[in-house]
């Protein structure tokens, strides 16, 4: 091949390159959480203790791996919003029979690989709330939204599941342009009367929701929009912090959640505390700290 044909094939194949080292880096931004040989040993030493000292005499062959798969995941996707129920039905089906021999040989796959799939998913969630956050809402369609999901399903499927994220931006951005609406006061004018200084004025605990606060948002579409936008950047900005919360946890801490959602189902009474969260809970207990 001649160099004048290498040089082109040489400039088609670089930006190439830097494309896929473009997506490599995307796509790589998530670490991996890998559990360590010293969270096995404390595993398998948990399910000994619970079979052979435990109070209850029980076995682990009682416990239910299906019902674990969503008391863990339950754990951080406690509001049933970024798994659908044919996610979690895959993990059962992936996880759930083998759950006792999982355990027994303090095998911590299951844990990690389901809490990278929500680190993903958490992820990619931010990312669609802040695209319809730079969007318009219609807010005269007769909607609900319940805040507490605990014991809700979760969505049937992915469609029915960007509905619901939909319906609670809604929820959040209402009720933030309720609370800034409320917070600010229109220029007051000046009576000229001079105030006694014997009299209390009442506080904002003492304050009554008053309806002609928030009457702007109704009245006034440049103050709506204002409000809006603030709202909007406010969600940003708590979300940015779930996502960071979510993606800053440590391996002990998924170990910890795991084995939890299993002594709490076998014993409500029964908690593993990992090293850290142990010497934190010293700590206080102890009241103390020394050091500089």
């Amino acid at each position: 091949m001649s160099s004048k044909g290498q040089s082109k094939i040489i400039r088609f194949l670089l930006p190439l390159a830097s494309l896929l080292v473009i997506v490599h880096l995307t796509t790589g931004a998530i670490a991996r959480l890998e559990p360590t040989n010293d969270m096995a040993a404390q595993t398998r030493w948990v399910v000994n203790t619970i079979n052979s000292r435990h109070y209850l005499h029980e076995s682990m062959e009682k416990l239910d791996g299906a019902e674990m798969v969503e008391a863990y995941v339950k754990s951080f996707d406690y509001g049933k919003m970024y798994f659908t129920r044919e996610d979690i039905d895959e993990f059962i089906f992936r996880f759930g029979d083998s759950m006792e021999d999982i355990l027994a040989k303090g095998n911590l796959y299951a844990a990690f690989e389901i809490y990278d799939n929500y680190k993903a998913r958490a992820d990619s969630r931010t990312r669609w709330a802040n695209e319809k956050l730079d969007g318009d809402f219609d807010f005269t369609i007769e909607e609900t939204f319940a805040p507490d999901r605990r014991e809700a399903d979760w969505p049937a499927n992915a469609e029915e599941q960007d509905a619901l994220w939909l319906r609670r931006l809604k929820y959040e951005l209402l009720n933030e342009m309720l609370s800034l609406a409320s917070e600010v006061d229109e220029d007051a004018e000046f009576s000229g009367e001079i105030e006694n200084p014997d009299v209390i004025e009442a506080t904002d605990e003492d304050e009554k929701f008053d309806p002609s606060k928030i009457q702007r948002l109704v009245d006034n579409d440049e103050f709506r929009d204002e409000i809006l936008d603030e709202a909007k950047a406010k969600i940003r900005r708590r979300y940015e912090r779930n996502l960071s919360y979510t993606l800053d946890r440590e391996a002990a801490e998924v170990q910890e959640s795991f084995i939890n959602s299993m002594t709490q189902l076998f014993d409500p009474h029964s908690s593993f505390l990992s090293a850290d969260t142990l010497e934190s809970f010293n700590s206080s207990v102890q009241n103390s700290f020394v050091g500089i």
